[in-house]
């Protein structure tokens, strides 16, 4: 009777340890994929940023003529 106990026991806590380790797998996953969102929002952002600077640069330079101040 113990020992079946203990069997069932064990048994319980390998599948705990098996439902834990692919609840942190996903966990995982999701961290990689936020930051992968992350990296393409910077890029992105870098890229406005650039695109920005160019527009001020060419109104620095006159190259608007329409704009009215």
């Amino acid at each position: 009777q113990e020992l079946t106990a203990k069997i069932a026991i064990i048994e319980r806590n390998k599948t705990n340890v098996i439902e834990l380790k692919n609840t942190l797998q996903q966990l995982q996953n999701a961290i990689i994929s936020i930051n992968s969102r992350i990296d393409q929002a910077k890029e992105r952002s870098s890229e406005l940023e650039d695109c920005f600077s160019e527009i001020r640069q060419a109104d620095k330079n006159n190259l608007f003529p329409w704009r009215v101040d």
